[in-house]
């Protein structure tokens, strides 16, 4: 009976210790977009086409400007230098654009000029990004550098921004618009491919070939011919019929057989010359 009762108090012992660690375990969700990724998206966003739509777009936006505030509740306009504003932060606006295009999400680093803390977008390749999913459905964006791994912090002054419609997905699939295009411009680039290759071989042939011109016109008693119709004074197509290798051996047997009976087959005209020789 004592060992009974020793046994059930450790048991519950060891249920009360697992609930405990259980309840400090977290089960986020990582996800990472790799640098690869990146470099795709961005390889994409370099074609022609692509550029000529970018900037179409970038400088419908930017026509009258931009304006620079501070403060999130009340925006407050920070003055600058016209030069600072052309260097730094129109440069900084546009590559804005094209990597929410890439990436729906904005990656960003800060880098220290003249004391003051700039801001520049990264340049494709030389990050990856990590997205982490708590068990609230809250999703944070970190930025890492190529060294570092995956489970290390974030790389130091950089921020993620994201809420722009395109966010990805929790298991760290894309959802911008370079990646929706991206099937219709492979699909279009293999086209032209193709096309390219088919003119090469059209204007270099690897085997020349010499066409032969064909007369395509049929001949009466060659390939056709008419029925004998005494009614019919004219010939015309009802009395016509097409002349095959069969049609000509079935007339040669018709005309062997008319010979014959005109004229005697083989036998009886040796029997009449031998007759004759006598």
């Amino acid at each position: 009976m004592y060992l009974f009762w020793f046994t059930i108090y450790y048991i519950h012992k060891i249920i009360k210790a697992l609930s405990m660690d259980v309840v400090g375990i977290t089960n986020e969700k990582k996800a990472i977009i790799t640098t690869k990724a990146i470099l795709s998206m961005d390889y994409l966003m370099n074609s022609n086409v692509v550029k000529m739509c970018r900037n179409l777009l970038v400088n419908k936006c930017m026509e009258n400007g931009i304006q620079i505030c501070s403060k999130k509740k009340d925006c407050v306009d920070v003055q600058m230098s016209e030069g600072e504003i052309t260097e730094v932060w129109i440069p900084f606006a546009k590559d804005l654009m094209d990597v929410i295009m890439c990436l729906g999400v904005a990656p960003i680093r800060f880098k220290v000029v003249d004391k003051k803390m700039i801001p520049y977008v990264p340049k494709a390749g030389s990050y990856h990004l990590q997205i982490v999913t708590s068990n609230e459905g809250l999703v944070t964006y970190t930025l890492h550098d190529m060294q570092s791994p995956a489970n290390l912090e974030a790389a130091p002054n950089s921020i993620v921004l994201h809420g722009f419609g395109y966010d990805p997905r929790s298991d760290g699939s894309l959802c911008s618009i370079m990646k929706v295009l991206e099937p219709t411009m492979r699909f279009m680039s293999s086209l032209s491919d193709c096309a390219m290759r088919a003119e090469e071989l059209r204007c270099n042939p690897p085997i020349i070939v010499e066409k032969k011109e064909v007369s395509s016109e049929v001949k009466e008693g060659v390939d056709f011919d008419f029925f004998l119709d005494s009614d019919a004074l004219k010939s015309n197509i009802s009395s016509q019929y097409q002349r095959d290798e069969k049609s000509i051996q079935r007339l040669k047997h018709q005309q062997r057989l008319f010979s014959n009976a005109i004229m005697g087959n083989d036998s009886e005209q040796k029997k009449k010359v031998g007759r004759c020789d006598e």
